[in-house]
């Protein structure tokens, strides 16, 4: 009997972000100059084909920068370890890729474009032998992203992926994605007096 994904996307990126919801911002101006993106996501797998058992956890923190109205640069970095009892294998897998990104738009269903390209590399120990394997990878994507609040907001994007390692011939395929993406403005809010406004007195 064969079952996968059992528990796919356990932790998802709605969690590791929804820890921020309180920050304050001023207005919807999320993609202004000197404004700032955190996202990143996480996933936690067990493959179970027969007798085999494969487990597989995953992170992938990202953060960016507003360095022009509505360009923003940016990185993540991933990790990623599995580990097999039944097939002795146990890797590790880490990643950073820098990234770009233009929005369209002033309000809350906008366009995005996005440009990526990384490096991760893999260290790897199967029954006994070890070895390493380098990957580059890169992705352009394109689509809406909705701002529920002036500081949250849920993009899905269809883009296609290239994949490329040592020794390899590179292959490619197309991906849609969906995630949630925290601005953090620069602004601060101004804090009301709590003294009373003094009313001038006529003599």
């Amino acid at each position: 009997m064969e079952w996968n994904q059992v528990m796919r996307r356990f932790i998802s990126d709605k969690l590791l972000l929804l820890m921020m919801l309180c920050w304050p911002l001023a207005s919807w101006s999320q993609t202004e100059k000197g404004n700032m993106l955190a996202g990143g996501s996480a996933e936690l797998t067990l493959t179970a084909q027969g007798k085999e058992r494969l487990f597989r956890i995953s992170a992938q923190p990202s953060f960016g920068y507003f360095v022009w109205n509505n360009f923003v640069a940016g990185a993540s970095y991933s990790l990623t370890v599995t580990n097999s009892k039944e097939k002795k294998s146990f890797s590790i897998t880490s990643g950073f890729s820098p990234f770009f990104r233009y929005y369209v738009g002033k309000k809350q269903l906008r366009g995005l474009f996005h440009l990526g390209a990384g490096y991760s590399g893999t260290v790897f120990a199967n029954d006994g032998n070890t070895g390493s394997r380098d990957r580059f990878t890169a992705r352009i994507a394109a689509g809406p992203v909705y701002f529920f609040t002036p500081y949250l907001g849920m993009e899905s994007t269809f883009g296609w992926n290239l994949q490329a390692a040592n020794g390899e011939f590179p292959s490619s395929r197309f991906g849609f994605q969906l995630g949630l993406q925290v601005y953090i403005s620069r602004q601060k809010k101004l804090k009301p007096s709590l003294e009373p406004e003094s009313t001038p007195v006529n003599e």
